[in-house]
Order: structure tokens, then C-alpha cells, then sequence
């Protein structure tokens, strides 16, 4: 526990001071976005336009229904805690972090025996290992990162920056078995200068680290053969790529390199933030769970190297009293190509294009507390996957526009009650799925088991989720804050809230169209 001693005090240890600004990210999404903003780049902290503050959250989530893609669960249970805050010393120094304790339970996940969830159809990392038959998960979640913002002479600020995630997963009722280990190390530093009084710039650098450790076990080890091929496990290689599995105990070793360039104005009630950050990584896959440090190629089964750049411009200004208005900006590409060592060759790639504008409007009083928010959001995605082996090709077009807000509509000096809403319309404009295994899958020998595995991977895992992202799809989510006011310094809050998620059209999904969701919260703001 000695490694975590210094994130916990720091995650903890934080106590509300008064600043010159007021502004809180407590229980609304407008300055919970430009906190996140800010701390991309952590250096720019020191200028972050919110008051001190500690938050601890206990929560609980529950989402449930058909309407998902094949390699996400049917139903997840989600609880835990969380804290965060920022704290400032009278010579400037500023410290920041966040500490999550959770504790999650998947029910009915099949296909996916990884350590990851996809996103919009792409897995993270293309090799897992994959089963169609779905079983119950129980999973735990640590998480702790930090930083510190010390001021060098008048115009250089230095930041440092660590985070560190934890997390065992373990399918717990039926073969196979699957328990994974991810352990995942951030280190960086930032650098800032004030060229004039209005105009900084800044640069950094960090380092990631990842290993993750993955066993198969069953407790009938005579069913693990492939006329069961429903608990037969596969290696999952790309968009429709199964490789009968070699071994089953594997390792993981990733690292990514991360550099990152800012600038910020500020004059008056004006402030401009705009970061450029760009990540290489490399996600190597052994056959075996290797014990020594030394890499050794024969032991490779493959490699994905994404490559990500996001930029964001966010322009934010105080018009009096408390009243904000936000406009933002981001734009991110990621694109990643996948080489098996057995075929010495590049086998898969994926890119993800997505471009977001928003704006947004908060009026907050002389306590932090919000009165009201309004946002609007327009996003525009795209994706593609090639899979040379499989003979698969997809590209989608995807178009999202949401609202959100939320409004006091009672209060006395004990109690505030804020109705909140949020709905998101998604629609497709353009999708083009081709798989030129048609004609194999449609006639499969009798013991050709597989060709079975892969007939249920296209028909449950990459047709559905092509037939999800290819629909017009519509998200609503209601709720409603209660704010229990004690003296200034401590509030407590309670956050009830319902969600519904649903296809538009007409499709055949796993027999349904539908998600809902639930969430309970107990935040403490002090």
C-alpha cells in the first residue's frame, strides 16, 4: 500500500478555501467539461478558473437491454465511490487528483473475453480471446491519479502528473472461466510560460504502461474441445478473424507515448484554452504468460499500434453574477493496424474520425450552487475496419445531436430541487457492410466446427452491431437533483435518474430495440 500513500493523501486531503473564483463543477456538466479541459494538460491547472473543492460520490448504475452490441453484456450493475477535488496554497501551488472504488457485475456477456469494451463497433485492442456462449461477470475497479502545479519564478508554472488503474475481472458460473489482471501506469510532466500577461503556452510529455495478464480455466477441462464450440475459446484477431486459441494463458505488455502542446489567453472575463495532444501506442500479445522481462519475438502473437490526435478549443466567458455561456470545439483521429507474427504481415485496421461543436450556458450564485444549464451538442463520426483475412470491409457515418439541461424549480434555505433532462437523436447517412465469406458460411461441413464459431460471430457480434450503428437511434434521460444545504462549506446532494434508449426504425435485434437504464448518487461537497 506504500506505492498508493501519496495519491490517497492527495485525493483526500483537499479542504475548501475561498478564491476569487466561485465557479463549482459539482452536479452540472458545464464545469465538469472545462475541468476535464483543463486537466488534459495538466500545467494548465494553474489557471483553471474554478473554486477549491472536494467531492465524494456513491453511486449506483444499472443499464439493461438487447439494444447492444454483440461484445457488450446484456445487463451491468455498477456501484462504487468516488472523490475528487483541487486545492490551492496561499504561494500558488496547486494540487489536483481523483481516487474510484468500484465494483462492477456483467450479466450475459458473450464473445468478449477481454479487458476492454468496444466503442462504436472497434475493439481497442483486436486480440482477445472470445466465446458465444454468454456468461455472469464480477469485476473491481481501482483507480487513483494526482498531480501538483508549482509556480517557477513570475511566468513558468511545472506540473507533474500519475494515475494508476487497477481492475481483476472473473467470468464466475460457467466454462470457460477467464480471470484477467490489468494494471495500468501514467507518469508525465508539463511545462507553461507567460509570454505576456494574457498568453501562455505550454508543452508536455507521458509515459504509459499497461499489463495485463489473461487465464482460461473450466471446470470441466474434457468439454474445452472444439466440437463444443459454443465454450471453445478462439482468438478474436480482427473484424471476423478466429484463430483457434494456442495457449490459455497469455500476457499483455502496452506502452504509449503521449505528447501534448496548449495554449490559453485570458483577459478580463475571457478565456480561450486550446490543446493538441498526440498518442502512440503499442499493444503487444505473447503466446504465454511469460514470467521474464525480456522480449522475445518467438513468443509473439501479434501487435496493434494505434495512433491518436485530438485537438480542442474552448472558449469560455463570464458575462456577471454568475452566469457563464461555453463554446467548444474538439476533433479526434484515431487510426491503428494490426500485424500477426504468424503471417508476417499486416492482417487489420480500423480509424475513428469524429468531429463535436457544443455550446452551453450555466448561471451559478455566490455559493457554487447551480440555478440553471442548457447545452447543445452536434457530433459527426465516422468508421471503417478492414480485415485482410476474414475479407471483411465496413464504413459508417453517424450524426448525433443532443440537449441537455436543468433548472431549480423550488428552493428555501434547506432544500433545492433541480429537475435535469438530457436527449440525443443519432442517425445514419451513409453505411456499407461487405463480406465475402457469404457464400462459405452458408454452407459449412458437418464437422467444420470452425466455420459454426465464425457463422455465430458474424450473426451475433459483427452484423448486429453494423445493423446498431446503421439505424436512427434516440437516448433520453431524466432525473432530478435534491440539494440539502448545511452551512457553506458542506452540501449534500442527492441525484436520482432514469434512461430509455431505443432503435427509430424497425430492426431485428436480438428480438428487442430497446435499453433502459437507472442511477443513484450521494454526493457530499465540502
Amino acid at each position: 500500500m506504500k506505492r498508493f500513500s501519496l495519491l490517497l493523501l492527495l485525493c483526500l486531503a483537499f479542504r475548501v478555501t475561498a478564491q476569487n473564483s466561485v465557479n463549482s463543477p459539482v452536479s452540472n456538466q458545464f464545469f465538469t467539461e472545462v475541468l476535464k479541459n483543463y486537466s488534459i494538460n495538466p500545467v494548465s491547472m494553474a489557471e483553471v478558473p474554478l473554486k477549491d473543492f472536494t467531492a465524494s460520490t456513491l453511486y449506483y448504475n444499472f443499464e439493461e437491454g438487447r439494444l447492444k452490441q454483440g461484445g457488450e453484456p446484456t445487463a451491468i450493475h455498477d456501484f462504487g465511490l468516488k472523490t475528487e477535488g483541487i486545492f490551492r496554497k496561499e504561494n500558488g501551488v496547486l494540487f489536483f487528483g481523483d481516487l474510484l472504488v468500484k465494483k462492477t457485475y456483467y450479466r450475459d456477456l458473450a464473445w468478449n473475453l477481454s479487458y476492454m469494451m468496444p466503442e462504436k463497433g472497434i475493439m481497442p485492442d483486436p486480440h482477445y480471446f472470445g466465446v458465444s456462449k454468454p456468461g455472469n461477470w464480477s469485476n473491481q475497479h481501482y483507480e487513483l491519479s494526482g498531480g501538483i502545479v508549482v509556480p517557477i519564478k513570475d511566468r513558468w508554472n511545472f506540473a507533474l502528473a500519475t494515475s494508476y488503474r487497477l481492475f481483476n475481472k472473473y467470468r464466475v458460473d460457467l466454462d470457460p472461466r477467464p480471470k484477467l489482471t490489468y494494471n495500468n501506469l501514467k507518469i508525465g510532466a508539463n511545462i507553461g510560460y507567460d509570454f505576456t500577461v494574457n498568453h501562455s503556452l505550454n508543452i508536455g510529455y507521458a509515459y504509459h504502461y499497461e499489463d495485463i495478464a489473461n487465464a482460461i480455466s473450466y471446470s470441466n477441462k474434457y468439454y474445452n474441445v472444439p466440437v463444443n464450440y459454443d465454450i471453445y475459446v478462439k482468438w478474436i484477431a480482427g473484424y471476423g478473424s478466429l484463430i483457434n486459441a494456442f495457449n490459455n494463458s497469455i500476457k499483455r505488455k502496452n506502452n504509449a507515448h503521449h505528447l501534448s502542446m496548449g495554449y490559453t489567453f485570458q483577459r478580463g472575463n475571457d478565456r480561450l484554452l486550446v490543446t493538441a495532444n498526440l498518442e502512440r501506442k503499442e499493444q503487444l500479445t505473447y503466446r504465454e504468460n511469460l514470467d521474464t522481462t525480456e522480449d522475445i519475438e518467438s513468443s509473439y502473437f501479434g501487435t496493434y499500434k494505434p495512433l491518436e490526435f485530438n485537438l480542442r478549443i474552448m472558449g469560455l466567458k463570464n458575462l456577471g453574477k454568475g452566469n457563464h455561456i461555453k463554446g467548444e470545439y474538439m476533433y479526434t483521429n484515431r487510426g491503428g493496424d494490426n500485424f500477426l507474427f504468424s503471417k508476417s504481415g499486416k492482417t487489420y485496421s480500423a480509424t475513428l474520425t469524429e468531429h463535436k461543436l457544443s455550446f452551453s450556458q450555466i448561471q451559478q450564485d455566490t455559493n457554487s450552487l447551480t440555478d440553471h444549464e442548457f447545452g447543445m451538442e452536434l457530433s459527426y463520426w465516422e468508421t471503417s475496419q478492414r480485415d485482410a483475412l476474414a475479407v471483411t470491409r465496413s464504413n459508417l457515418k453517424n450524426i448525433e445531436v443532443e440537449l441537455y439541461g436543468q433548472k431549480v424549480i423550488y428552493k428555501n434555505q434547506k432544500i433545492r430541487i433541480r429537475p435535469h433532462f438530457k436527449t440525443c437523436l443519432m442517425f445514419n447517412f451513409e453505411e456499407n457492410l461487405e463480406n465475402e465469406n457469404s457464400q462459405y458460411l452458408e454452407n459449412i461441413d458437418e464437422y467444420d466446427y470452425m466455420g459454426f464459431s465464425l457463422r455465430n460471430y458474424y450473426n451475433q457480434v459483427i452484423t448486429p452491431d453494423h445493423q446498431l450503428f446503421s439505424t436512427s437511434r434516440l437516448k433520453i434521460e431524466a432525473g432530478s437533483y435534491i440539494d440539502f444545504i448545511g452551512n457553506e462549506n458542506i452540501r449534500t446532494l442527492f441525484n436520482l435518474k432514469v434512461g430509455y434508449f431505443s432503435a427509430i426504425e424497425d430492426v431485428n435485434y436480438f428480438g428487442s430495440s430497446n435499453r433502459i437504464s437507472t442511477s443513484l448518487s450521494l454526493i457530499l461537497n465540502y
